[in-house]
């Protein structure tokens, strides 16, 4: 006969894994500072770079939403499901 499952056990180690990654999460947190001061602890150079960056990233997302935003909209009779049988006879010749 095998033994049974170790239940307690298995919810002890369990409670107590779960329990050490929460208070590494808590102090680890605790000590992390927000983006504002960690930009101010950068150096001018370091600075210049994530301003480059952030600008950057400002660039190309407005140039995606002027890709988007500039299509016409679609219109629904386009796109109505139609039978093969029922297509354009000019288009097949």
């Amino acid at each position: 006969m095998s033994p049974a499952f170790p239940v307690v056990r298995f919810t002890a180690l369990t409670t107590a894994l779960v329990g050490l990654g929460y208070l590494l999460l808590k102090t680890t947190a605790a000590n992390a500072a927000n983006e504002e001061a960690l930009y101010q602890k950068l150096s001018p150079g370091d600075r210049k770079r994530v301003d480059e960056a952030r600008a950057l990233r400002v660039t190309q997302e407005a140039e995606i939403r002027r890709k988007v935003f500039a299509k016409e909209p679609l219109n629904p009779d386009d796109y109505k499901p139609k039978p093969a049988w029922a297509d354009d006879v000019s288009r097949k010749q």
